[in-house]
């Protein structure tokens, strides 16, 4: 997995800008390879982010997903398992 040398190789550089370091790494192919990856490999800058999003949630914060009581393939008001 190439995520976590290159969230590593950042914190070691330095870069506090995901977007600035994803583009200085598929940029320079030795950054790359530091990392393990090619200049074509390297996540993408919404997958650093999803991973920090899952790894530290915000509680604040709402994402997409579901909203509290609602279920796929569901009616409205109807129990499931409760006679039509």
């Amino acid at each position: 997995m190439v995520l976590f040398p290159t969230l590593a190789l950042q914190a070691v550089v330095g870069e506090p800008s995901i977007t600035a370091w994803v583009r200085r790494v598929r940029q320079s192919p030795a950054l790359a390879q530091l990392c393990g990856a090619t200049t074509t490999t390297v996540p993408a800058v919404s997958t650093r982010y999803a991973f920090w999003y899952r790894r530290y949630p915000d509680p604040d914060r709402r994402r997409g997903g579901r909203r509290p009581g609602r279920l796929v393939g569901h009616a409205p008001g109807r129990v499931s398992g409760s006679p039509v």
